[in-house]
């Protein structure tokens, strides 16, 4: 069954329309002026961090005037390709061309900007150097030598993967990971060679330098050097910006400058000009070995997802994916865009969404928290509404942490949800007066966690500096104590009096052991939604062998997120049992 795809064009449409071209995915953002600009993106754990900043800056670009397209790169994000293949930079360059291609042709722009961030700074510059009518060039937290930016991206590998409590080893075949987030050896090799205070020609006659503490100094001079008028900013928030996806501050000062400065340039050409914008052709499927996909709006532009098509269907009920935190669609490490495929490549159908405010997915400028919300959950019940309406009624719903408190609050609020997948679910239901920003920084580890992080060399020494906030660990370690304690007296009150006494997880899954309901709940070993599942089950979790509907399976040296190649190559044998032949894999512990 093929997607029905909305071809309504409004210079207005927040977020964007999906296009595609060239085997790639992107958002064209209608403006109503003569200069267009092409948005290059950061890659891996940068770029997942600045998704949802990079859509809303070009919302903003796009009503001041600029028709602006952002795209993913080969075999990264939605577009298609392995990012473990051979790419080289060349691929990114061209597809970039290729983009820019499309923007002008749409908008019948008569010049062009290009932005870039991080590494996309890099694939800006080069991609400006073969394009015609550059206006101008802005340029995001650069570099100006690729050797000594992988250099810094291998030292930011390894700070990430310390802070998430991954061991990484050394590559000895010269490609580079972060966090899971792959760049080949033969990109990483063109990417070294890159020398931009050797260039000979002028990428643009204007250059906008967003920096990082000035750290492109000899990137400006050289700029003016070749004759290019170059301004220089600092990249403010640069560092809340790409700390973390979920609690990322998204720097409306520095970017709605950027804007400014390219009003600056473009001077007074909004008027109306003799070419008529176009609307883009409606987004054509990726369609890839086994499978094809197409991106839309669904619930009125409430909910973005890509619908991922079985080319050989052969499972009737299809997959849910949820935003695990406010990680974007595509998933941590690129790891649910992965899944889907793999689950096609199968006979098996998914859609992958971003909630309000979430990924590729707009959201009011006050809207306020994105995770569990009771608006998330509605926007979940629409996306199964739009499954239905594809002639979809049985759904398996897989979530992620707060993907995973979705997945269980929207399995009881609906009955064509045959399934749930909750993998590393952290509360079955939230404080009200506990902020998302706290529950990520003082409740996403267990009190194992917690003490053996405090006790190790680094912890001391930030410990003795009074770098760690001492005082609210110990208060967010001794509530949960107390906590646990309560609980433990309650299961000590049922096996003494031999009666039953049901908190609410246990009533809920009572609930959907009635309807038929299955539930599967995945938990990294020693993760603390171990101690969730202790707290209201028992140990071991003795109480879920209550339900007949209810699995729990661990995942041995598995970090919350799922990081390891391992660990996510344990999940996709998991949901492929789960939705291929669910009777058989009533129970998997992992091995």
């Amino acid at each position: 069954m093929t997607a029905t795809i909305p071809t309504a064009f409004s210079a207005a449409t927040e977020g964007g329309i999906p296009v595609t071209f060239s085997g790639c995915a992107g958002f064209y953002h209608p403006g109503g002026g003569d200069v267009a600009v092409l948005m290059c993106s950061a890659w891996g754990y940068e770029e997942l961090c600045v998704r949802a900043s990079w859509r809303q800056m070009a919302d903003e670009l796009a009503t001041a005037g600029f028709p602006t397209l952002r795209f993913d790169y080969p075999g990264v994000c939605d577009s298609l390709g392995a990012s473990t293949e051979p790419w080289r930079l060349d691929d990114w360059i061209d597809a970039a061309k290729a983009a820019a291609a499309l923007l002008l042709d749409v908008s019948q722009a008569r010049r062009i900007i290009v932005l870039g961030q991080g590494l996309g700074a890099g694939v800006a510059i080069l991609v400006a150097q073969q394009l015609s009518r550059v206006e101008g060039l802005v340029l995001l937290a650069s570099f100006s030598k690729g050797r000594a930016y992988v250099r810094e991206l291998s030292v930011s590998a390894t700070m990430l993967a310390d802070a998430a409590g991954v061991s990484i080893a050394a590559r000895a075949d010269g490609s580079l990971t972060m966090l899971g987030f792959e760049l080949p050896a033969s990109f990483v090799g063109d990417l070294k060679k890159l020398n931009f205070l050797e260039l000979e020609s002028l990428p643009a006659p204007r250059v906008l330098l967003v920096d990082r503490v000035q750290s492109q100094q000899e990137l400006a001079n050289h700029f003016n050097f070749l004759g290019a008028a170059v301004e220089q900013v600092p990249y403010t928030g640069y560092e809340e910006l790409v700390s973390n996806p979920t609690i990322t501050e998204h720097p409306r000062e520095v970017f709605s400058g950027i804007v400014g400065h390219m009003v600056a340039w473009r001077g007074d050409r909004t008027r109306p000009f003799n070419s008529t914008p176009r609307a883009p052709q409606p987004a054509k499927p990726l369609v890839g070995p086994s499978w094809r996909e197409t991106p839309l709006h669904m619930a009125n532009g409430h909910v973005f997802g890509v619908f991922c098509e079985p080319l050989a269907p052969r499972v009737e009920s299809v997959a849910l994916f949820l935003n695990c935190g406010a990680n974007p669609h595509t998933g941590w490490r690129r790891m649910t865009v992965d899944h889907a495929r793999v689950l096609a490549a199968h006979g098996i159908a998914s859609l992958r969404i971003d909630t309000t405010g979430i990924g590729d997915c707009p959201a009011p400028i006050d809207f306020g928290e994105r995770i569990y919300t009771q608006v998330q959950t509605a926007d979940v019940l629409a996306a199964v509404d739009w499954l239905a309406g594809q002639g979809r009624g049985k759904v398996s719903v897989i979530g992620v942490c707060s993907g995973a408190y979705q997945a269980f609050h929207a399995a009881i609020r609906e009955p064509r949800i045959e399934q749930a997948i909750i993998i590393n679910l952290v509360v079955f239901a939230r404080d009200p007066a506990r902020s998302v920003s706290e529950l990520i920084k003082y409740h996403s580890r267990s009190n194992t966690e917690y003490f053996s992080r405090v006790l190790d060399r680094d912890g001391l020494i930030k410990l003795l500096k009074g770098q760690a906030p001492i005082r609210k660990l110990l208060s967010v370690v001794l509530g949960r104590i107390a906590d646990s304690a309560k609980y433990k007296l309650m299961w000590l009150i049922h096996s003494l009096v031999g009666k039953k006494l049901l908190n609410e997880p246990q009533k809920r899954l009572a609930e959907l052991a009635a309807r038929g309901t299955r539930i599967s709940f995945v938990t990294s070993a020693g993760d603390l939604a171990e101690d969730e599942l202790t707290k209201y089950f028992g140990k071991n979790c003795v109480g879920l062998r209550a339900y007949d509907n209810v699995t729990w399976s661990r995942i041995q040296n598995a970090d919350h997120n799922l990081t390891t190649q391992e660990s996510v190559d344990w999940l996709r044998d998991h949901l492929l049992a789960r939705l291929d032949d669910p009777i058989k894999s009533s129970f998997r512990q992992a091995s």
